[in-house]
């Protein structure tokens, strides 16, 4: 049974476990595990806001936040490269004897390792988060519930996908760095280089569709179920970079289109049955029709900053990344730095 219901993190019984490390590392979304994106740092310090008199895994950035939650922060050093997981830095360091737990929003393989070495048990696998996220198998799940889509194929990639409207998109992929439209290249031989490199196995090409980009928040345990939280509509740059979300209250949303995402929620059970923690639904809303793009099984952006408005009982909220220190009002709440201290990440509330 799915149920609805803005829930505040108290109310979350995964939250509340005593002797876990909570931590959250964003590099392995299937995007950024190799690639040197510097933002990965700021996400680091995001589990603060959400759990309380917990251990919570930390950088040195932390300091510059003002959590209304009072936890034991295990700060660690960012290091010299972004491409090295914050559960990596965490082996060198001497854990609390009462720690026998490592509870991650989102698996990387060495949060794996980490809980080998440091003999910790783990909530999320790293195999297990491919298996849940693998994109096509969704697809498949899902059924007419989301676009039409297709394998690639190498021989079909001809100038035929240049004169539709449609998406390339990876298997594993999250997000904006994996994902292409067919309106960015000039010609067949430009669309190859810059996608595939010759490797067309993990792609799939998806027809573009009408609406608002959207998305519910979702969470799962053996106590909640499946509860549906929060509702975004997502602020979308270039027709595929996420930078945010309007946060507004499940109300928003007509019982004829929370069927529909019910009934999605239950086509992806198979993926969903031994899961607990977080997920997103992405979907186009058009009129009280909806198409689901994806779901993304683990803590999503708009995660936390939907539970921070809930908390407050608020009906609306926006979520901003990479926003100017110095625009800054006293409706925002900025969660994240970004390392170089000029940007931050913000929820700004409305009464």
């Amino acid at each position: 049974m799915i149920t609805v219901k803005a829930l505040k993190p108290a109310e979350i019984d995964f939250l509340q476990r005593i002797s876990s490390l909570y931590s959250v590392d964003f590099r392995a979304i299937g995007e950024s595990l190799e690639l040197e994106i510097i933002d990965m740092w700021k996400y680091e310090n995001l589990m603060p806001w959400i759990v309380k008199n917990k251990y919570v895994a930390t950088n040195e950035l932390s300091k510059s936040l003002h959590y209304n939650n009072e936890n034991f922060l295990l700060e660690n050093p960012m290091g010299l490269k972004a491409t090295i997981s914050i559960f990596e830095r965490l082996s060198s360091m001497q854990l609390p004897t009462e720690v026998n737990k490592l509870w991650t929003a989102i698996p990387h393989p060495a949060a794996d390792t980490l809980s080998s070495e440091k003999n910790l048990s783990i909530n999320y696998k790293y195999s297990d988060f491919l298996k849940n996220n693998d994109k096509i198998s969704q697809k498949e799940l899902l059924g007419d519930q989301t676009p039409e889509w297709k394998r690639i194929v190498s021989e079909d990639l001809d100038s035929s996908f240049l004169e539709r409207d449609v998406y390339f998109k990876r298997q594993y992929g999250s997000g904006g760095y994996t994902l292409h439209r067919s309106i960015e290249f000039n010609n067949v031989e430009e669309m190859k280089n810059k996608i595939f490199n010759d490797d067309f196995s993990l792609w799939f090409v998806e027809e573009a569709v009408k609406g608002i980009p959207s998305s519910i928040q979702v969470v799962k345990s053996k106590e909640l179920g499946a509860v549906i939280f929060g509702y975004s509509r997502q602020k979308i740059i270039d027709n595929k970079h996420f930078a945010g979300s309007e946060m507004v209250s499940l109300d928003t949303l007509s019982s004829d289109v929370m069927e529909q995402l019910k009934a999605g929620i239950e086509k992806l059970n198979p993926i969903l049955e031994n899961y607990e923690g977080f997920f997103g639904i992405d979907f186009m809303l058009n009129g009280s029709s909806v198409i689901i793009l994806e779901a993304n099984i683990r803590l999503t952006a708009a995660t936390i900053p939907t539970l921070i408005m809930n908390d407050k009982e608020g009906d609306r909220a926006e979520y901003f990344e990479d926003f100017s220190i110095n625009d800054l009002t006293d409706n925002d709440l900025a969660i994240g730095i970004h390392p170089d201290k000029d940007k931050c990440d913000i929820v700004r509330f409305f009464s």
